[in-house]
């Protein structure tokens, strides 16, 4: 080799080289902390911290989370049904909650709303708010018959809030194209969790009946069930994060302010949940996408409890 050459590779060889520093998700991926927070609550309703959307507009309010629960085909006949809920549906009619229950999946059901107070949060906000707003909302399923008599096969899935409405009259066996999913009736838990929609960030007024017009725009969760045991029936356990603004009557101050101040915007949010996979689902302990490699994820968005299990909270 030519003392030339010699020279050239001693010096390149002498030189540091430099470690390839592997870049974690969280910051790949486009969002800002206050960004990643709302999509950790979004994709853990119950348990995340609570946090300011990245929705549009100046105005903020106040965060508080409310649940409820709601039986459904619990009747000495019912073995079909049909249940959906639009957390930003909430009114004095009891639109976020619609149901109808049938003796089989060919027989068609009439859709009603929900008593009032069956929504989470109405007893409250419907005294001390004036304009509320959905944060990030789920709806949990779970059978109560015997293990003995667990059958049947239940649809579901993401849908908007216009998809049933009162006075329908579907039955199961063909309102049940409309769910993404479908499965037999576990022996665990069924988990939907709310995908906002762009009229979701306008908010609604819960001293008011809520309307069909303005309902269709909203994002709901929903299912449908056949070939229960007649009587077994489902619980529907409903979690909703609202960000309301205080009623003139009750002594709160206005929090304008206190909102997120993200660089983030909903779409961005939305796509990168997306991107970690099916995260809006979770049938008994599987995990999507957005609940794998928490050693991974950054260091304040920690692993959670969650039905008497530590699961990963979000891959960041």
């Amino acid at each position: 080799m030519p003392p030339k050459m010699v020279k050239q590779a001693r010096r390149t060889a002498a030189r540091p080289q430099k470690q390839k520093v592997k870049v974690p998700r969280s910051i790949r991926t486009g969002l800002d902390a206050q960004g990643l927070a709302w999509a950790h609550l979004l994709n853990d309703p119950c348990g995340a911290a609570l946090v300011h959307p990245c929705y549009a507009g100046a105005d903020g309010g106040i965060l508080m989370r409310f649940e409820n629960q709601f039986e459904i085909g619990t009747g000495a006949t019912d073995t079909a049904g049909l249940f959906a809920y639009t957390p930003n549906g909430i009114g004095t009619n009891g639109a976020a909650i619609i149901s109808g229950v049938a003796a089989n999946a060919a027989t068609n059901l009439t859709l009603a709303f929900g008593a009032a107070a069956a929504q989470p949060g109405y007893s409250f906000l419907q005294t001390n708010s004036s304009n509320v707003k959905a944060v990030a909302s789920c709806i949990q399923i779970v059978y109560l018959g015997t293990e003995l008599n667990r059958s049947g096969v239940i649809n579901y899935g993401n849908i908007t809030g216009g998809t049933f409405f009162t006075g329908d009259t579907p039955n199961t066996s063909n309102a049940s194209n409309v769910f993404e999913h479908f499965c037999r009736i576990p022996n665990g838990t069924i988990e939907i969790k709310w995908r906002p929609t762009a009229y979701d960030q306008s908010g609604t007024d819960v001293g008011q009946a809520t309307v069909a017009s303005n309902q269709i725009r909203n994002g709901a969760m929903g299912f449908s069930f056949s070939g229960l045991v007649a009587s077994a029936g489902l619980r529907v356990r409903m979690v909703t994060v609202y960000e309301y603004t205080p009623n003139n009557q009750v002594g709160i101050a206005q929090a304008s302010r206190s909102r997120s101040t993200s660089q983030s915007t909903l779409d961005n949010v939305i796509n990168y949940l997306d991107s970690t996979g099916d995260w809006m689902v979770r049938l008994g302990d599987a995990m999507g996408g957005a609940m794998r490699g928490v050693a991974r994820i950054a260091p304040y968005v920690q692993a959670v409890g969650y039905a008497g299990r530590r699961i990963p909270a979000l891959l960041m």
